[in-house]
């Protein structure tokens, strides 16, 4: 099913969710950024059935990563 963000299109799903006529489907849950490599390589392993979900920590900082460059900037 193709929906564009319509109100009244995303009340329906809701109700059919609620009805239990429409289920989620989710394959695994990774706990924050740190995880998000794991979730990529489930991703492209092809196996997954469902969802791959990165559940993001309220106030989790990304670690810098530091980038190789010209005169080591």
């Amino acid at each position: 099913m193709q929906l564009d963000s319509k109100g009244n299109e995303l009340a329906e799903v809701a109700m059919w969710m609620t009805e239990g006529k429409v289920k989620l489907l989710i394959d695994s849950v990774h706990e924050g950024l740190g995880a998000a490599a794991a979730a990529f390589e489930k991703l492209m392993g092809g196996h997954a059935v469902g969802k791959i979900v990165v559940r993001v920590v309220p106030g989790e900082q990304r670690k810098p990563r530091r980038c190789g460059g010209a005169g080591g900037r």
